[in-house]
């Protein structure tokens, strides 16, 4: 079931409230995407072009049931190319109980156990879980290729993460509809299986344009029942704003330790994501566990 939660506007002033409904099952979300009505669907879900995939609001859907592996490879060769710069390690030296070593464990002997001494090994060391929040709103100049190249990266990310620590990760949109009436401000965000990491659903999710564009924005749409012809602005129609409270946002609707996420704001049309390279590794250097 969708968790629904309706608070005060972060928003000073704000009359209406903020509204944030969260899937924690992908396939929960794409069936809800599935029965909403013509009302709902953006554009009517007749329209469609390059800007989603040339995918109608139907085929988004139905690709978002199987997933597409065909974009992860984008993802392994940006790996490849910072195969060589990241080295990252989940364990660590520990003094352990062995049967040999070269500490003796007295009271370990005289209680009889085989265990009586002590060495030092690497072991296996516990990495809290990280939270990964990815917004995939995006102006809507921006090009799918654009959408797709930002999207391997995010992919790219979050396979090295789940290599080495616990990752949850969702997918969300955030909008303030013109002509919304009783909503300030609406997010959704829907959770991907990471244990194991979905490959295909990802891979859709974060870098096919057809996912937000059709689906996600649909479902803003159905939980604000603003027009579907309705342009959907930016997070309190202020991106700046947004952008400064990406945590107090979501951590309001999204179960989660703000010490432990990574919340990845909605790209903005000015934005500039020409080098993937750098900004991957700056993210793995902030959020990677190091070796020693």
């Amino acid at each position: 079931m969708a968790r629904r939660n309706v608070v005060n506007s972060l928003k000073k002033g704000a009359t209406r409230p903020d509204t944030g409904v969260c899937f924690d099952s992908f396939g929960e979300f794409v069936e809800h995407c599935a029965k909403f009505p013509v009302s709902s669907r953006i554009n009517d879900g007749r329209n469609y072009d390059s800007w989603t995939d040339n995918l109608s609001y139907n085929g988004a859907v139905e690709m978002a049931r199987t997933g597409d592996l065909s974009r992860v490879a984008a993802s392994e060769k940006l790996m490849s190319k910072l195969e060589n710069l990241l080295e990252f390690d989940t364990a660590q030296m520990q003094t352990v109980d062995a049967m040999t070593g070269g500490i003796p464990n007295v009271a370990a002997y005289l209680a009889g156990s085989p265990m009586n001494m002590r060495r030092r090994q690497r072991v296996m060391s516990p990495a809290a879980p990280l939270n990964v929040i990815v917004d995939l709103t995006s102006s809507a100049g921006i090009s799918s290729g654009a959408l797709a190249r930002r999207g391997a990266t995010l992919l790219a990310f979050v396979r090295i993460m789940s290599a080495q620590r616990p990752v949850n990760l969702y997918v969300a949109v955030a909008h303030s509809p013109h002509s919304a009436q009783e909503h300030e401000c609406v997010g959704v965000a829907v959770r991907v299986d990471t244990s194991p990491l979905d490959l295909a659903r990802a891979s859709y999710a974060l870098s096919g344009a057809a996912f937000p564009r059709q689906m996600m924005y649909s479902a803003a749409i159905h939980e604000t029942k603003c027009r579907n012809t309705d342009s959907l602005p930016f997070a309190y129609g202020d991106i700046n704003f947004y952008r400064a409270n990406l945590h107090a946002f979501w951590s309001r609707f999204v179960s989660v330790d703000t010490e432990e996420t990574a919340v990845i704001g909605p790209l903005y049309l000015t934005d500039d994501f020409a080098d993937p390279e750098k900004w991957l590794r700056e993210m793995v250097g902030k959020y990677a566990q190091k070796a020693d």
